[in-house]
């Protein structure tokens, strides 16, 4: 009996795998044939069929309301996507009356009207027959925007006490457009807030039109919620930042009526000391009690999420005038939890430019301690190490500083303190050991919002340092100098950005011969005028080396041209160094020109350019210099 289920089902699977090869032979050979045909067929006819048509705009002087009537109709939007039939030609065309009448609306016209022609013919929704056999249509969206309405009647619901307080932007008698309509209702709630009503929102906005009058009244309905003291602060967050540190850097005391500029004020400096990934401050949001009484206090939520504390990075800067820079870092900031920063900077520069055993050196040390002594108070110490091999001199120093930097307003800093210098210098003119004691004053303006790329604002600097010379030649000098930088977008998008720059420097005090080397003024390179040789400009020794002076002045313009990741940039610098207390204006300038490339990351532009010197000095400059960096040029 086993023996007998065991022949059936056998035979049993064997059948069914004959069917299923067969039924596979079938299709391959007869059905799928027959789908791609089918598909062809059907594909192929859907596009003859399409409906191809011209759409123009008539009856709209206004630039502004053309584009956008345009803009927001499917006919010219759609234009690439041809409709399959005539009927949904006219579908795509009825639709457009909709959305060009809301177009007229938000202008001001609403008494417009709109007119759709194909081919001539106004009605061809009711008879499609008059397209029939067109494969060309030609489509006419005849606009006639009628009479602009003017803003009447205002009346605002729930802000009875607060009227007098401010003024909306909305006046009558003004376009009734509909972008100031709910600017006004925005300026309303953003007002309210602003004087102590967090909870302000606009619950109701009612247009009326008046066709008579041609104008439109508008109605709008707050609910201001109540008014709002801000409390205490309460943190979250900061496991390893000092809470007692945060406090003290409070925009508002508890009771202070409600103030989002405060608030907003207070996260921004928060994120500054570069401790915090991200920073919410905000009320938080109780319920109301039944019996509200004044004042109603509300904590100050603050949230933080903190940064990891250390840091590393690396970089470097490729020019023919100077070679190869490389530069690596490392940092701890917050070692005690006041947002102290410790940084540590070391660089070998002027490889391939000089002898392996003279490439430059530099070891840098910093410490930053925010509020120190007093709010808005910041010391800073640094001490540094440096080995440098110049065609104008060759030095070694060990140099220490402290001082403080205060904020003087939103845009102002000023910092000053006490620098010492150890120093072996060489030169043309001998050897010389120094030991050099500066004051330094360094007054700073800065109203940009970009520091890597800025598109606007301003940036000024006047320095004025006096050296007393405690060992070697000379009794001292005075390094004053005044620089600035300009950055304007030519359009609202910052795509053209026009930079300019301007630097002039004096040394007064001691003659040149006794003030050291690396003190002395410069110019030529990547960081002042390209197309030269770093440090080339100005009086030369008799070996073509530069010796350096006493003034200087530099100037420099570019035009900036972003487009998506990339930007190209044309450009042109000058400058010379005299050997005058102060520069001459009148004096011949060395010019140099050029183009560079710009590929915009994260971290900044990447920069290439290629400068060549316009008027450059026979036996002493090249014809072309290449400079490959990170950052604008200034």
């Amino acid at each position: 009996m086993y023996c007998l289920l065991t022949i059936f089902f056998s035979n049993l699977i064997l059948c069914v795998l004959r069917c299923v090869f067969c039924l596979k032979a079938i299709a391959r050979k007869y059905i799928f044939p027959a789908v791609l045909v089918g598909s062809v067929l059907f594909v192929v006819p859907a596009r003859v069929l399409a409906i191809n048509y011209e759409v123009t705009l008539q009856g709209v002087k206004d630039t502004s309301l053309k584009e956008t009537l345009e803009y927001s109709s499917n006919l010219f939007q759609l234009k690439k996507v041809l409709p399959s039939t005539s009927s949904a030609l006219v579908r795509r065309a009825s639709l457009d009356l909709d959305r060009l009448k809301k177009v007229l609306y938000a202008f001001g016209f609403f008494a417009g009207k709109t007119t759709i022609k194909m081919n001539g013919h106004e009605d061809v929704a009711s008879n499609l027959a008059l397209l029939e056999g067109q494969e060309n249509v030609v489509v006419e969206l005849i606009v006639d925007p009628g009479p602009l309405y003017l803003v009447g009647k205002i009346e605002v619901e729930g802000i009875e006490g607060q009227k007098e307080a401010f003024k909306p932007p909305l006046q009558s008698g003004k376009p009734a457009l509909a972008s100031q309509i709910v600017e006004g209702e925005n300026y309303l709630v953003h007002g309210l807030q602003h004087l102590g009503f967090p909870r302000a929102k606009a619950l109701e906005r009612r247009l009326v039109i008046n066709h008579q009058n041609q104008t439109l009244d508008v109605f709008f309905k707050i609910d201001p919620g109540p008014k709002v003291h801000m409390g205490d602060m309460v943190l979250q967050g900061n496991e390893r930042s000092d809470s007692d540190f945060l406090a003290q850097r409070q925009s508002w005391k508890s009771g202070d009526l409600y103030d989002p500029d405060k608030l907003r004020n207070f996260r921004s400096d928060l994120s500054g000391l570069d401790i915090f990934s991200a920073v919410r401050v905000d009320l938080e949001n109780p319920p109301l009690p039944e019996n509200l009484q004044e004042p109603f206090l509300v904590p100050v939520a603050v949230s933080v999420e903190e940064k990891a504390l250390r840091f590393f990075g690396f970089g470097t800067d490729i020019t023919t005038t100077q070679g190869t820079s490389l530069r690596g870092f490392w940092g701890h900031r917050n070692l005690f939890g006041g947002a102290e920063r410790l940084r540590v900077t070391g660089r070998l520069s002027r490889i391939g430019k000089n002898d392996f055993d003279k490439i430059n050196s530099n070891l840098d040390v910093n410490i930053f301690k925010p509020d120190w002594l007093i709010r808005h108070q910041n010391l800073i110490v640094n001490s540094s190490l440096d080995k440098e091999h110049y065609d104008a001199f060759e030095r070694k120093a060990f140099t220490g500083f402290g001082g403080v930097e205060r904020k003087l307003g939103k845009y102002f800093s000023l910092e000053g303190g006490i620098r010492g210098e150890i120093s072996n210098v060489k030169n043309q003119e001998g050897e010389t050991d120094f030991v050099l004691m500066g004051l330094p004053v360094d007054l700073k303006y800065d109203t940009r919002k970009d520091l890597l790329d800025p598109k606007s604002g301003m940036w000024s600097q006047i320095a004025v340092t006096p050296y007393m010379t405690l060992k070697g030649e000379g009794d001292g000098f005075v390094i004053n100098r005044f620089a600035s930088r300009l950055y304007h977008s030519i359009d609202a998008k910052g795509q053209w950005v026009l930079a300019g720059k301007a630097v002039v420097g004096g040394i007064v005090g001691d003659s040149l011969t006794n003030i050291p080397a690396d003190k002395r003024f410069f110019s030529g390179g990547g960081g002042s005028v390209r197309g030269y040789e770093f440090q080339s400009i100005g009086p030369l020794a008799a070996n073509l080396d530069p010796r350096g002076g006493r003034s200087l002045l530099e100037v420099g313009a570019e035009l900036r041209f972003r487009y998506k990741d990339f930007g190209l940039v044309p450009f042109v610098d000058g400058g010379n160094v005299f050997s005058t207390d102060w520069p001459s204006f009148n004096g011949q300038l060395q010019w140099g020109a050029g183009i560079g490339l710009r590929y915009y990351t994260k971290l900044g532009p990447l920069r290439m350019d290629v400068a060549f010197p316009v008027n450059g000095r026979k036996n002493v400059d090249d014809t072309v210099a290449f400079y490959l960096s990170i950052g604008q040029a200034f």
